[in-house]
């Protein structure tokens, strides 16, 4: 297939990022290099990106004012249609809590990172799995609901482990600092949610592949922002 014929097929990707910029960033970067390595020559995507107020969001959640995220996401969604989006992606977990609605909202297809996360985990044969990510995240029910569907459990955390990593994604991360002693906390929990008979770790906060970036463990870590960004590239070429 030549390069011209690829342009013509290829759908317009919608972002809504902004949760934190810094994953916003990242899912940018991949979708162009995985894009590019598809297709070759210059070849690039056409994106479009609506990057929200991160502050308003999280008052919003903190508040849960769950109108209100509702109503800021939507805005946002409907734009990036209006633009020429023809697929929405939204570059973070958390804000999956409003999925339901946002996808009600909108005529294109709403790529859930939940739904590519259960799909590439179901594929490899896990069928008992942990999840780090925000408190919501990892409080809410939609990763479960994606996971049971595929006869995958997924095994909560304990209190304490629980609100460590909680208060790490808050007090850290979201704010770019990515601290050493943090990794190591994360990949020495990743190691002993092995020894409970955990087979895999979904990264499920788009910031924590940042942080065990070129990191390395027995138990099997499912990035979160690359799987997403697969599924995207994936209705983008062939749809």
């Amino acid at each position: 297939m030549s390069q011209h014929i690829i342009m013509a097929l290829t759908k317009a990707i919608g972002l809504l990022g902004g949760m934190t910029w810094l994953s916003t960033v990242d899912y940018y970067s991949i979708l162009c290099t995985k894009a590019n390595e598809r297709a070759g020559g210059r070849y690039f995507p056409k994106i479009y990106i609506s990057s929200i107020n991160l502050q308003k969001f999280v008052d919003f959640v903190e508040t849960d004012n769950h109108e209100g995220n509702v109503a800021l996401l939507v805005h946002e969604a409907q734009k990036l249609e209006a633009a020429g989006s023809e697929c929405l992606a939204i570059c973070s977990n958390t804000p999956h809590l409003y999925a339901v609605e946002i996808a009600a909202s909108i005529r294109i297809p709403l790529i859930h990172i939940a739904d590519a996360t259960a799909n590439v985990i179901s594929a490899q044969g896990f069928k008992r799995v942990a999840l780090l990510g925000t408190r919501y995240a990892m409080g809410a029910a939609f990763y479960g609901v994606k996971l049971e569907k595929h006869g995958i459990e997924l095994v909560p955390l304990d209190e304490v482990d629980f609100e460590w990593v909680a208060k790490t994604i808050v007090d850290e991360l979201t704010y770019g600092k990515f601290i050493e002693s943090t990794r190591q906390g994360y990949l020495r929990l990743i190691e002993r949610l092995g020894t409970q008979r955990v087979q895999g770790v979904i990264l499920g906060c788009t910031e924590i592949p940042i942080l065990l970036k070129d990191c390395t463990s027995a138990i099997p870590m499912f990035d979160t922002m690359q799987i997403h960004c697969d599924e995207i590239l994936l209705y983008a070429f062939e749809s």
